[in-house]
């Protein structure tokens, strides 16, 4: 888990990018401005702690269970230079992308990186996803996809989490699509919608067709492709609500 979080960072900060592209397609200076400030701030001061808090509690499950007792210190030290690292490289490659290219390539870039997250997540479930105990990891049993849910690690890593990262991780989006004409958001949802798509066509299509050429390792049949159809679409579908639910200029009252 702790080597995927650089792709959560990325992906996340590449939205608030492109859901900020009206102030920051104005700035000269892309560094020095509040937009950036508020953006770094949100990792850095609320991501990386919680993200800490919750490799110490669960630090052999973060490891994927390939490292016994590794050293708190060295981990958590190198999760928060991962995020604050991928927070200025998402930051930098998607202002790039948006003042030299376009909102599309600003979108297609973070979505990429989500897509491949939440799909890794998925599609490995049973050990990124994995309730049991170090012990029973090793010793090889099974456990389920919906055993999960039941767990502190669960609560922690996804609940606890988004509770304290989700409401100012929205309020940004919310915030800076807000106000804008009804066009140009239904252009923006409908980019998203198509990108999120073709993602979903490409995974899941490749899946398919490596099931029916039976090259796929025992234990990826059907029941995978459902967990891994889950753990995409829903997801994404949190990542872009607040985009539904910012205002437009002609739900704005004036006097």
């Amino acid at each position: 888990m702790l080597l995927l979080k650089p792709l959560w960072i990325y992906g996340s900060v590449g939205f608030l990018v492109a859901s900020g592209r009206r102030q920051l397609t104005k700035l000269d200076d892309i560094w020095s401005n509040r937009l950036w400030t508020t953006i770094f701030l949100l990792i850095v001061l609320v991501s990386v702690p919680l993200e800490n808090w919750i490799l110490l509690r669960h630090l052999d499950w973060e490891m994927l269970f390939a490292v016994e007792d590794p050293p708190a210190s060295m981990v958590t030290a190198a999760s928060a230079f991962l995020q604050a690292v991928s927070a200025v490289i998402s930051y930098w490659k998607h202002m790039q992308l948006l003042k030299e290219r376009s909102l599309d390539a600003v979108i297609r870039s973070s979505l990429v990186a989500l897509s491949f997250f939440f799909s890794i997540q998925g599609l490995f479930y049973d050990s990124l996803m994995y309730s049991g105990s170090s012990f029973e990891y090793h010793a090889g049993i099974k456990k389920s996809f919906v055993s999960f849910f039941t767990t502190t690690r669960f609560k922690d890593a996804y609940i606890v989490y988004m509770l304290f990262f989700g409401p100012l991780y929205y309020y940004l989006v919310f915030k800076w699509n807000g106000n804008c004409i009804v066009k140009e958001k239904s252009s923006f949802i409908g980019k998203l919608h198509k990108e999120i798509l073709l993602h979903a066509v490409l995974i899941f299509g490749l899946y398919m067709v490596l099931f029916a050429a039976g090259v796929l390792p025992e234990g990826f049949g059907m029941e995978r492709l459902m967990v891994l159809i889950i753990s995409y679409f829903i997801p994404h579908l949190l990542v872009i609500i607040p985009v539904y639910l910012s205002k437009t200029e002609g739900s704005v009252k004036t006097a």
